[in-house]
């Protein structure tokens, strides 16, 4: 193939017609230059639309630690609703307050019915309920006091504290702390301490075993003590009689001629001719 004369190659060159810069608009047919469009700047080439960023995807511990979150959340208010729930609605204090107690320690009852505490036949209380706040107002004679009120889990225990400073709130507080500690006390296998001191009373449904056992050992040891007691009096009164029965005896036989025998009792007259024949036969 032969080259082409550089002459034809200029001249072809000039015949195509000036190519216009990228960045220069193309001249409308009227001479008008057409407004940049869009995100076409000045001087600039119009640009596509940016796309949003795909966001990262979360992380595993992070998707863990909100499902956690929520399942504590949810657990919160569960139990406080439960809490609610057990506390206010789901007993009736006015009718598991009455009935038959005995002091915790003791075997001692105490009679509690609609409106009065019987303590003994000469002490009674009479008393008004605030089932909302737990507390308790009392009166004896002219004299009145109030305190708070609880029961435990089991209705089985009544604890009744003198005190004026009893709110709702502060009550409320209390008793979910001490549930909180009996929960912790049943789950390591421990018994539930009852409190006690000055202006605390605590009364139970069944006398305390250890003073029933007590009592009964010592009801025991009392009817032994009566039963040797008798026995010890019947030997002394037989011994009494015996000695009197020997003094007696031995009186009569001081008395009788010393030397003299007593004459042998001869036999009826009757009988002796029949005697006398068997002789002779």
């Amino acid at each position: 193939m032969q080259a082409q004369p550089v002459e034809q190659t200029v001249q072809q060159a000039a015949d195509q017609p000036e190519s216009q810069p990228e960045d220069q608009p193309a001249e409308q047919p009227d001479g008008q230059v057409p407004e940049p469009q869009g995100d076409q700047v000045e001087g600039r080439p119009a640009r596509p639309p940016r796309e949003p960023a795909p966001k990262p995807p979360m992380s595993l511990k992070r998707r863990i630690a909100i499902v956690i979150g929520a399942v504590l959340f949810v657990a919160l208010i569960a139990a406080g609703l439960f809490y609610t729930w057990n506390r206010w609605y789901r007993f009736d204090d006015h009718a598991d307050l009455q009935g038959q107690w005995y002091v915790v320690g003791t075997t001692v009852p105490v009679e509690i019915d609609a409106t009065s505490i019987h303590l003994t036949n000469d002490v009674v209380y009479q008393y008004e309920l605030n089932t909302q706040d737990k507390t308790i107002r009392y009166t004896f004679g002219p004299m009145n006091g109030q305190g708070r009120y609880w029961f435990s889990d089991d209705r089985q225990y009544l604890v009744i504290t003198d005190g004026d400073q009893f709110t709702s709130t502060g009550t409320a507080v209390d008793d979910l702390l001490r549930q909180f500690r009996e929960l912790i006390d049943t789950a390591q296998g421990h018994e539930t301490a009852l409190p006690a001191g000055e202006g605390i009373i605590a009364f139970s449904r069944e006398p305390d075993a250890k003073a029933l056992e007590k009592e009964r050992a010592d009801a025991e040891a009392k009817k032994k003590a009566e039963e040797e007691a008798r026995k010890a009096e019947e030997r002394r009164a037989a011994e009494e009689a015996a000695a009197q029965a020997a003094e007696y005896e031995e009186g009569n036989y001081e008395e009788e001629p010393a030397g003299e025998e007593a004459p042998a009792e001869e036999p009826p007259a009757e009988e002796r001719p029949a005697e006398e024949n068997n002789g002779n036969e």
